[in-house]
């Protein structure tokens, strides 16, 4: 467990290491070059590098020595769904998670699929914990469709590394029996399970309780010597979404470090400065 830089968080806690790459985003991933300089520093559990996935329940129960309310980037040198960490590894985490009731947890992946999955037939969430996927470029859109289905006290999405424009889909939901689909190109306005007239409106805080749309939105170009280029008029297009839905927005940074947009720091996270 250790304090971080990243803007959203105040702590990681790393109980999985190691990774895989499986899409553009992670071309320059910063936990591999961060693996590198934690092994080299010898550093136990970076011991296998980055290539290997490794589990440490040593670590498990870190967050529940801090009374202090926290919010904690879970696993941010890893993925928690990544695909070889076990399923009862994963509900090792969840029952931490649920104890530490004075903290928040943020869970971010890639892998969304394995999330949805894994969370699927579960009664209720932890009232604790947020979901997020990371969103880079439109091809990685289906992953909110994928944390739609997740139950969650709060979903976030992260476009970040920024490496293309992204347009947010319109969101159907039913006023009467609350069916949500949020993916749906031509449709008719009727809801496919009651018969009932639909509501489209953006997947971005649909606003409604029962199953409410993403809550914030967080994004930044991607950092570092090879860093690609990113266009000031995506960053200003998903301000521009996010400020229109009532979600708060994020602008993490510029690759030259630098964090205002069109002349001001945006900086608002829903869960606020305390846990």
């Amino acid at each position: 467990m250790s304090k971080t830089k990243i803007e959203w968080a105040e702590h990681t806690w790393n109980t999985v290491t190691g990774c895989t790459k499986i899409s553009a985003g992670c071309k320059h991933c910063y936990a591999e070059t961060m693996t590198r300089r934690l092994q080299a520093m010898g550093q136990g559990k970076y011991a296998a590098g980055f290539g290997e996935v490794r589990c440490h329940p040593q670590s498990l129960e870190e967050p529940l020595r801090r009374r202090k309310p926290t919010t904690y980037f879970v696993n941010s040198m890893s993925d928690t769904f990544h695909q070889d960490v076990p399923d009862e590894f994963i509900a090792d985490i969840w029952r931490v998670m649920g104890r530490g009731h004075q903290h928040r947890f943020l869970v971010l992946t890639k892998r969304s699929e394995r999330m949805a999955e894994w969370l699927s037939g579960r009664l209720g969430f932890l009232p604790n914990v947020w979901l997020g996927v990371t969103v880079e470029n439109k091809d990685a859109l289906p992953r909110v469709a994928d944390l739609m289905r997740c139950p969650a006290a709060g979903r976030f999405v992260s476009c970040e590394p920024l490496l293309g424009p992204i347009d947010f889909p319109g969101d159907w939901w039913c006023r009467t029996c609350g069916y949500l689909d949020g993916f749906r190109v031509n449709h008719d306005e009727t809801c496919d399970i009651c018969g009932r007239e639909v509501h489209v409106d953006s997947i971005l805080g649909v606003g409604r309780d029962e199953a409410r749309g993403i809550d914030a939105l967080v994004a930044g170009a991607e950092t570092g010597p090879k860093a690609r280029p990113c266009d000031i008029e995506w960053a200003q297009d998903l301000r521009d979404q996010a400020t229109d839905a009532g979600v708060p927005f994020m602008w993490k940074k510029w690759a030259d470090g630098t964090r205002e947009l069109d002349g001001r720091v945006w900086d608002e996270t829903p869960w606020g400065d305390d846990a």
